[in-house]
């Protein structure tokens, strides 16, 4: 996260002292840096679809608003996932939620050019900050984040309102709403994939050093929140696993069969209990946060995601 926050902070900083006074400056970063979501100009410039999430240009008030918002919230709800997670999986969610978020935009500007979905550069954060906080919701739908003025919010609310707003602002400004949505159901798809054994964030490792923690993230109850509720519009079946190599068609006895099958029962309780302490780690988590775990807590959790 930390790689995150300083590079679109630093280039925000940047930007705003120095290459905002710099005649040109502005006109190469929005045609060479952000995306142009019209589908002839982005074949042509495909890095675009990653550089724009690290770029913010607006300037005075909105500008600090954009990047503010977008950091903050960033800070608050990945801070927490990559401490159980690791570095790789957040990076891996604000990658390919961004990508995804473009990948949407691209697609409602060349289907409808002349609606007001289309835009002529999109730059920013927000979609991959929206796959953040869509997976950290789907992970956790009790999840909460405290607000000014109105104090505890689940964060699946927090999404559904600044959709809403999204929308009702729409005709009024230059917000990349379909953008915002690919973000959304980014985040959604990843974690979802994730809930069900698939791994999405081995490749970030490469990028911030060290490996994703295999910790498996919780799945949803099925009476939860939003995201919980729409699992049957984008289920993904449990990876089955293979046969073992060799095996015969009826089970093996040796004279030692009911001492394996007692080490095996004791081995199966004592996993089943580690796997419960886990859960109850994870929901204290998603209720206070990291840091209210203790010394033993903290242990128990990083034992488990080397498992």
């Amino acid at each position: 996260m930390r790689l995150l926050l300083t590079i679109n902070i630093v280039f925000y900083l940047v930007w705003a002292i120095v290459l905002a006074h710099i005649g040109g400056v502005r006109s190469f970063l929005l045609q060479y840096v952000a995306l142009s979501p019209a589908p002839l100009e982005f074949i042509f410039q495909p890095w675009t679809l990653l550089t724009y999430n690290f770029l913010h240009v607006g300037l005075g008030l909105g500008g600090l608003i954009h990047i503010g918002f977008n950091m903050l919230l960033l800070y608050w709800l990945g801070r927490d996932h990559e401490e159980v997670y690791g570095s790789p999986h957040l990076l891996s969610i604000y990658i390919l939620g961004g990508m995804g978020g473009g990948l949407l935009m691209i697609v409602f500007t060349g289907l409808f050019p002349s609606s007001i979905f289309a835009a002529n550069a999109v730059y920013g954060a927000s979609a991959s900050v929206f796959a953040v906080m869509t997976a950290v919701a789907t992970f956790y739908p009790d999840k909460r984040i405290g607000l000014f003025l109105l104090g505890p919010v689940k964060v699946t609310w927090l999404i559904g309102g600044l959709l809403l707003l999204d929308l009702l602002t729409l005709a009024g400004s230059n917000t990349a709403v379909a953008a915002h949505w690919g973000g959304v159901l980014t985040g959604f798809a990843f974690a979802r994939a994730e809930q069900h054994g698939y791994d999405l964030s081995s490749w970030a490792g490469l990028f911030v050093g060290g490996a994703a923690r295999r910790a498996t993230p919780p799945k949803p109850p099925s009476d939860g929140g939003l995201f919980s509720q729409s699992t049957s519009w984008f289920s993904i079946g449990d990876p089955q696993p293979g046969a073992p190599s060799g095996s015969s068609s009826g089970p093996r006895r040796s004279r030692s069969s009911s001492g394996s099958s007692s080490k095996r029962k004791k081995s199966s309780s004592t996993s089943t209990a580690s796997e419960e302490e886990v859960d109850r780690i994870l929901d204290k988590i998603s209720e206070k946060g990291y840091d209210a775990l203790s010394e033993e807590e903290k242990q128990t959790l990083k034992e488990a995601s080397k498992r």
